[in-house]
Order: C-alpha cells, then structure tokens, then sequence
C-alpha cells in the first residue's frame, strides 16, 4: 500500500513538473512566433517601400490592359478615359475595338442603383432631359471581373491607388476592384 501510494505521488509530481515546463515552452514559442511576424512585416514594409519607389514607371493603361487579358477571351486595348464618375468611384474607359471598361471599387449592385438614382433624380424639366441624355456606367451586357489582393501580387493596392490617381480617381488604397467590360 505504502509502495501505491508513493508511486502515485511520484506520477502526479511528474505530471506537475511537465506542466509547468510544458507552459515555459509554450511562453518561449509565442514570444518567438511574435519576434517572426514581426521580422516578416518588416520585410514586407522594406519590399513595399523599394516597389513604391518603382511605381513612378508604372503605365497606369498598360497595368490594366495586363489585369484585364488575363481575364477575357480576346484582347483589351485600352484608349481614352471617356468619363470619370466619382460618386461610385468609377472609371469609364473607351476599349479599341468599341468595347467601353468601367473600373470601380464599387460592386455591380451600386453602379446599377446609381444608375437608377441619376436617371429619376430632378425636378425641373431640363434636369429630366439631362438625365435622359446621359449615358448609365452599365448596360444590359457586361462581363464583370473581381480582382483583389488575394488573387494579384501584395502590391495590388497599391498599385490599384497609383493607376486610380493616373486615371483621375482618388481610390485610396483599395483592397479590391470590379472591372466591367460592357459591350
């Protein structure tokens, strides 16, 4: 009996020992997994200053020419920005072929409701024909293209604000753009 127990007692303080060594390691493993992260952002900050610095090259026609052939079956040449829409941070872009590509940080659903709203919006009869007159950013055929960071490179961003101010539209960094090919 006397043997039982101490064997028992033996195992616990064991037990109680590993524990507490085990959650020193744990402690030592996390404070290295930060020192890591930390190393990485600070890599990833110098990569993104040097590709900052490389970015008064960058053709803002040409990057998008880039984004969207990789998306559609024939070739994209893109020509004059034909209007910019701020309200839903668009780019409307006259294609070679007659093809028109709108670029926004906006999604389809909010480039239709702004249609919708600047066709109805006014009161006076000039407004109304005004409102007629103008052309809607989307028509009836489009195709529609999602490029974000996860699919691009880790300078998508900013690349996306660079090419946005060339083109006239204050994008601020963004995360995302829809590309629309209408036409």
């Amino acid at each position: 009996m006397y043997l039982e127990i101490l064997t028992l007692l033996a195992v616990i303080s064991l037990a109680l020992t590993l524990a507490f060594y085990n959650r020193r390691q744990a402690d030592a493993l996390r404070g290295v997994e930060r020192m890591v992260k930390d190393f990485l952002a600070i890599q990833i900050r110098d990569r993104r200053d040097k590709h900052l610095a490389k970015l008064e090259d960058l053709d803002a026609t040409a990057w998008l020419e880039k984004l969207i052939n990789a998306r559609v079956s024939s070739e994209v040449k893109l020509l004059d920005i034909l209007r910019v829409v701020p309200e839903v941070f668009a780019v409307e872009i006259q294609a070679e072929d007659g093809r028109k590509v709108v670029v926004s940080t906006k999604a389809k659903a909010i480039l239709k409701r702004y249609d919708k709203i600047s066709r109805s919006r006014g009161n006076s009869a000039a407004s109304r024909i005004a409102a007629v007159a103008a052309k809607p950013i989307l028509h009836k055929k489009f195709e529609v293209f999602e490029i974000n960071m996860v699919e691009e490179t880790e300078y998508f961003d900013v690349e996306a604000e660079f090419v946005g101010n060339a083109l006239g539209m204050k994008w601020k960094t963004p995360t995302r753009l829809w590309i629309y090919v209408v036409g």
